[in-house]
């Protein structure tokens, strides 16, 4: 049995995401790319260049493909206008009610 490590990773050159998505156990890699823009929000992927000999490895990265092009299409605030955004460290709807003590109040207002 294969122990498969899988590797996912995005970078931002002028504008164009370039996300990679890698499959390998170590003698053999599965490559996929794909690139979308501009570069805000989750990387998802348009279009995927794939090498591989296995069935079963093309599907994988099919469907994690499929899952960050989802991710994209579903996020709202911060992250689809703008990953690049500072914010707290606990996201937009406030901390928690463990780190604060009581209950969390409602979402800020999202800028315009």
């Amino acid at each position: 049995m294969n122990a498969w490590k899988l590797t996912v990773g995005y970078t931002d050159h002028d504008g164009v995401v370039e996300t990679t998505a890698v499959l390998g156990d170590g003698a053999r890699a599965y490559r996929g790319t794909g690139r979308s823009g501009p570069a805000h929000g989750w990387p998802h992927v348009r279009s995927v260049q794939l090498v591989a000999n296995d069935l079963a490895l093309v599907h994988a990265l099919a469907e994690l493909t499929d899952a960050l092009d989802e991710a994209a299409q579903s996020a709202d605030g911060p992250v689809a206008e703008g990953a690049h955004q500072p914010g707290p460290p606990w996201g937009r709807r406030g901390p928690s009610p463990d780190l604060m003590g009581g209950p969390a109040g409602p979402a800020p207002a999202r800028p315009a």
